[in-house]
């Protein structure tokens, strides 16, 4: 597998692609920080497809184990929505923030499979997710 990159232009669209799935605003600040204990990540995906994370620890001050479950059952999540293997992070990409570009190369494969999806079965709930997804997806933007 080659070594990607990281991009602050791809994480920027990711991060605006899954401000407008959630409606929440991700905080300001470090993107893998914001993310790491992985509340955000499942509370996105249950928005793609309701229930795919039964339970999120959602305690500020969860160890780190708890935080490691949250984001495999997210990487669970997204496995039974239709990613391969090979776009998927290993959970300890994120957690120890040593692999960002893995990390946005997930949500953007989860991305491109929410628009073909969209496309497909164009849920009047899911129309929001439409533009945004059209600029992180260009990839002349």
């Amino acid at each position: 597998m080659e070594k990607l990159t990281y991009s602050p232009k791809q994480e920027n669209k990711v991060r605006q692609w899954m401000e407008a799935v959630t409606g929440e605003e991700i905080p300001k600040g470090s993107f893998w920080e914001a993310l790491m204990d992985g509340v955000y990540l499942c509370k996105m995906i249950n928005k793609v497809q309701l229930g795919s994370v039964k339970r999120i620890n959602t305690n500020d001050n969860s160890p780190s184990y708890r935080q490691m479950e949250n984001i495999g059952n997210f990487i669970l999540a997204c496995e039974d929505y239709g990613l391969t293997q090979e776009n998927l992070f290993e959970p300890i990409d994120l957690h120890s923030g040593q692999n960002i570009p893995q990390v946005i190369n997930t949500l953007q494969a989860l991305a491109r499979k929410v628009s073909f999806c969209t496309h497909i079965h164009v849920h009047k709930h899911m129309y929001i997710l439409y533009t945004p997804l059209c600029t992180l997806l260009c990839t002349h933007a």
